[in-house]
């Protein structure tokens, strides 16, 4: 289990403009799927987990108690929920899944791997947020840095990229302390395209901004850092160093 920040899982996304052709066709992702055969299919798996009251059961659910945590509504029937893509299908397919295979595309759509992929959350709020990225929606309130940091999070263990707009999106969002809170990286899920535009996948990500070669590719000037000496740029190109500074003792990125 790897631990890292916010920050630091930001800098191991790959960062490309999004590839719009061929467009988005929402059956491309096949979905909802019963999987282990046992009559519940992705969507009603994704309610019985979530169910708070326990209740739910069978191949159908239609009553329980849940909790849409993008909007904090309470729901004791499934007909007010959306399974909610985290990142959405037609944002997946802009990010890299475009040129995924079918199986792939069906394992994203159907993801019971990693908990945050699906949850169970209010109809409105999910067609409030639709297939957008977080240049273009978050949620309100206090939930914004949680939010940002499980959307890296799925796209991480998918190799999805971001696109610049999105990047500076998510980096206004981790300014101040939610830069630095930990996040266990999840699984990344084997078998993308063995293609020169496929995302490598990380190996050893290291604590902060710092690649393994000792140097950022990117870094948010005035966030914390380690190693101290280690060197990297700014998203706008601007040199920085891991350093103290006059009364603060602690190793930030500083201009070199």
């Amino acid at each position: 289990m790897t631990t890292v920040s916010n920050d630091a899982l930001l800098g191991l996304l790959p960062v490309r403009p999004e590839v719009t052709v061929p467009a988005y066709v929402r059956t491309s992702f096949r979905h909802w799927v019963d999987a282990d055969g046992d009559c519940q299919d992705t969507r009603v798996e994704v309610l019985v987990r979530d169910d708070r009251s326990g209740t739910s059961r069978g191949c159908r659910v239609r009553t329980g108690r849940w909790v849409s945590w993008l909007d904090g509504r309470t729901a004791t029937s499934s007909r007010t929920l959306d399974v909610d893509h985290l990142v959405a299908l037609g944002e997946a397919w802009d990010s890299g899944a475009s040129v995924w295979d079918a199986s792939r595309r069906e394992s994203f759509a159907n993801d019971l791997g990693f908990v945050w992929s699906l949850q169970a959350v209010s109809s409105s709020v999910n067609r409030s947020k639709s297939d957008r990225d977080p240049a273009e929606w978050l949620p309100s309130g206090q939930v914004r840095c949680v939010y940002v940091s499980r959307w890296m999070q799925v796209k991480y263990r998918w190799g999805l990229a971001v696109d610049p707009v999105e990047r500076a999106a998510l980096a206004g969002v981790l300014a101040g302390p939610c830069g630095g809170e930990s996040v266990v990286l999840p699984p990344v899920v084997p078998g993308g395209p063995a293609t020169e535009d496929a995302p490598p996948t990380p190996l050893a990500p290291l604590p902060g901004n710092v690649s393994a070669g000792g140097a950022a590719p990117s870094v948010r000037p005035g966030a914390f850092c380690s190693p101290l000496g280690a060197t990297g740029s700014s998203f706008s190109g601007g040199t920085y160093v891991c350093a103290p500074g006059d009364g603060d003792e602690r190793n930030r990125w500083r201009p070199r």
